[in-house]
């Protein structure tokens, strides 16, 4: 298994710097941004979509049309227009969502961007998310933090911050989730 999953990630990254640097020769690479954000939460919301670029069942010819017209419909441009039928050729739409997570990591990349989503039991405040976006930037110096903010109820309170695969976790549940622990153990 970690075979395939390396060859589908050498696949990957293949197609997504091809993708880029003909989104950079087209000066057209915010453009592209969005429409691969665009096509992945369509592929996301729609199983018919999902089912499109995944299922063995269908020929190329019909995946290639299916995946054009679609697009062409949606507005999209010609360069996504011909990636996807790129894609589509050689039976590689399978990889549509995984190019769209890679393409956005590669540009951040580029671009010395920093995702960081901070989940909160609420809205949190402008002031609040300024301060937010003020420390991170001075853990991760020389990076440009670009703050996604969600809100998840569950959390009771705080907030937690995930940067990459770094989890800062500031939450009241985690903090009363450690303290039940901690009490069950002494008991």
């Amino acid at each position: 298994m970690a075979g395939i999953y390396s060859v589908n990630a050498q696949l990957v990254n293949r197609f997504c710097k091809a993708l880029l640097d003909l989104a950079i020769q087209n000066n057209a690479v915010d453009t592209i941004q969005q429409e691969l954000q665009q096509l992945g939460a369509a592929i996301e919301q729609s199983p018919e979509l999902k089912t499109l670029i995944t299922t063995p069942i269908l020929r190329r010819e019909q995946k290639l049309n299916a995946i054009v017209e679609i697009l062409k419909k949606s507005g999209a441009s010609g360069l996504l227009v011909n990636f996807a039928g790129t894609l589509a050729n050689n039976n590689r739409l399978n990889l549509l969502p995984e190019i769209v997570t890679t393409f956005a990591e590669k540009l951040a990349e580029m671009r010395g961007e920093v995702s960081a989503e901070v989940i909160s039991a609420r809205p949190l405040e402008q002031a609040q998310m300024q301060q937010l976006q003020t420390e991170l930037s001075k853990m991760f110096a020389g990076k440009k933090i670009v703050v996604t903010p969600k809100v998840d109820p569950n959390l009771l309170g705080g907030v937690a911050v995930r940067v990459g695969s770094m989890m800062i976790d500031g939450s009241l549940r985690t903090k009363f989730e450690g303290l039940s622990l901690a009490l069950k153990g002494a008991a």
